[in-house]
């Protein structure tokens, strides 16, 4: 079986930040190089009791929590909290994920809380950035969209190979003869009247080759009624 001096021999060497305390004062009995980064700290914390070696952590939860798990023997886990410490004279705030693991004896009482922690500020700053552009874009959109009503012109959008309608204007509609039913719909199956129509032909080639694309009076079938009429358009493929 390993000894107490084994146990903390092998925290020392691991890569994760670890502390042991083995008071319900919360002495720290050991510490290792990777916490002691996290504290922003030096080695001569060991001995002391957290929050004096630490005081930064008196106005925040984490003292208090680490208490309740000496008294109540049950584990604590927390993932993305923040929390604030002086790093170099300066406040710094990150994430971090811990657990509080008490040790007990066979008696079910606490004689130490192992300590463990990751920062994961880079990760939750990777999000919140993702988060923020995700907003962003949708606002975008949803400006797009606004213009996209409100333009006095007739327009479509479509999205894919198959060019699905994804956005049309009521301008566009009445020309169409149609609802926002086609919504959603290949175009080829919300106006199947137009298949064929070189303007049409025009299109998926624009989609294909990525070039731009106007038309002068194009002939174009339209379904008005039930009645199909060939109407003449100006268009701008973009």
């Amino acid at each position: 079986m390993l000894s107490d001096k084994d146990l903390l021999l092998i925290l020392g060497q691991s890569s994760d930040a670890c502390a042991v305390y083995d008071s319900e004062e919360l002495n720290i009995r050991f510490v290792n190089e990777a916490m002691l980064q996290l504290f922003g700290k030096q080695a001569d914390i060991t001995g002391l009791t957290l929050e004096v070696a630490v005081p930064e952590l008196q106005r925040q939860s984490f003292p208090a929590l680490l208490k309740q798990v000496w008294k109540t023997g049950e584990v604590y886990k927390a993932t993305d909290t923040e929390a604030t410490l002086i790093v170099d004279g300066v406040p710094v705030t990150s994430h971090f994920s811990f657990i509080y693991r008490p040790l007990v004896d066979d008696t079910g009482k606490t004689y130490a809380i192992l300590h463990t922690a990751k920062d994961v500020s880079a990760r939750v700053r990777a999000e919140k950035e993702l988060a923020e552009q995700q907003q962003r874009l949708q606002e975008s959109e949803t400006d797009f969209k606004r213009l996209i009503e409100q333009a006095p012109v007739a327009i479509l959008v479509f999205k894919g190979a198959d060019m699905v309608i994804n956005q049309v204007n009521q301008a566009m509609l009445e020309i169409l003869g149609k609802d926002n039913s086609i919504i959603g719909m290949p175009l080829l199956d919300g106006l199947p009247e137009i298949k064929g129509a070189p303007a049409v032909e025009q299109l998926f080639h624009v989609y294909h080759t990525g070039e731009s694309s106007d038309g002068n009076e194009e002939p174009v079938p339209i379904n008005t009624n039930g009645k199909v009429e060939l109407r003449y358009f100006n268009f701008s493929y973009r």
